[in-house]
């Protein structure tokens, strides 16, 4: 059966890391099995990213289109979302998304809400975030025909709305399979090896937790150096770099500007280790890339990430309460790196490599619109 789909992307920019990432890859992947009609807001949304993932035909939006929507029953996107038998929602925080669901609800049209994380009333704005749930979210969540999970972790999340169990579907994001990959073009401010942080600078990530544990790492004995390599937000460099200075880390610790594409996989690669310490972090798309370029990712107990590898690498995970966990860690990795044993990394790659590619997870999401579509 054929179905049509209107794929509401959160942001398709360079800027939006994992998430435009893993959007525009379901949404490609999505275009070879079903009819998909890609839409973006207009202000998180850029052309040249779409044409680099293989992105085509994504409609841009401006919220008060939304609005007109509503109101409006000839509207251009009036009619778009008319002649769909889904809708995908993905992300949370949009006040103009209290309309599209209003038009939804209208036209009696299923929608699919994919959050990818954003359920979390935590982090920054949390007095506007309760406020924005107590008006609209909850409404939003509570009418959706499904909601894809990333993890089971992530369902942790959902405890304020309330939502009943047989909504939830947990899938994880797919992974794209780098191929080949050389080192070549690496080039780096110092000599000899190091930790990777890969992903954007910012609070969330808990990087000034991760310059703590390195510091503990090097006063044990440890001999690696520690890269960051992110777009920075928030200003948030500057408190990574008064970290540093305050630990006398300044020629061991550096940060880069970011990389994308062969040269992000190439950092990877060359790394003793992957880290990512994030907070509250439903997936966590950097570890399981990791995997495929065949460094060790190091990750918290408290993640998505962990729920998935560490059934294959136990020595990977950290707690988040104690830096001693991470620093460990590090410790680890140096040494079984250097004796050549046996890591798990191996496993690892094969079960990301099998469960974890586009094409299967294209599947399971259509299957899904399959069994809520309109047309069922």
């Amino acid at each position: 059966m054929s179905v049509k789909v209107l794929f509401i992307s959160s942001g398709l920019c360079h800027r939006y890391g994992g998430s435009a990432l893993s959007e525009s890859a379901l949404a490609a992947q999505l275009d070879k099995i079903c009819q998909i009609k890609p839409m973006c807001p207009e202000d998180r949304f850029e052309s040249s990213f779409c044409d680099e993932r293989g992105l085509a035909g994504v409609v841009s939006y401006r919220p008060k289109d939304l609005v007109n929507a509503w109101f409006r029953p000839d509207h251009w996107l009036r009619k778009e979302i008319g002649d769909s038998d889904v809708v995908h929602i993905n992300g949370h925080w949009r006040w103009d998304t209290y309309f599209l669901v209003r038009v939804l609800k209208r036209e009696k049209i299923p929608y699919v809400l994919h959050p990818r994380g954003m359920f979390l009333v935590g982090h920054r704005k949390k007095r506007l975030k309760k406020l924005f749930n107590l008006l609209i979210g909850n409404s939003i969540v509570r009418g959706a025909a499904k909601i894809i999970l990333l993890s089971r972790y992530e369902a942790q999340q959902l405890g304020p709305y309330k939502i009943k169990e047989d909504k939830l579907v947990v899938l994880p994001n797919g992974i794209s399979n780098p191929g080949r990959i050389s080192t070549a073009n690496v080039s780096l401010p110092f000599t000899g090896r190091y930790f990777l942080y890969l992903g954007r600078i910012e609070q969330r990530k808990n990087l000034s937790f991760l310059v703590r544990a390195f510091s503990k790492y090097r006063s044990e004995g440890g001999r690696a150096n520690l890269v960051f390599i992110g777009p920075i937000e928030q200003g948030y460099d500057k408190e990574i770099k008064e970290t540093i200075s305050r630990l006398e880390l300044s020629e061991r610790v550096f940060l880069l500007p970011p990389v994308y594409g062969s040269d992000k996989w190439a950092y990877m690669k060359r790394s003793m280790a992957v880290i990512y310490p994030s907070l509250y972090e439903p997936f966590g798309r950097v570890p399981f890339e990791s995997v495929l370029a065949e460094a060790i990712p190091i990750v918290p107990k408290e993640s998505g990430s962990a729920e998935y590898l560490e059934r294959f690498l136990p020595l990977c995970t950290f707690s988040l309460d104690d830096e001693s966990s991470l620093s460990g860690r590090l410790t680890w990795v140096e040494k079984i790196l250097e004796s050549g044993a046996e890591t798990g990394l191996d496993r690892a790659k094969e079960w990301v490599t099998e469960n974890l590619d586009w094409p299967r997870i294209g599947k399971l999401v259509h299957r899904l619109y399959l069994e809520i579509s309109r047309k069922s």
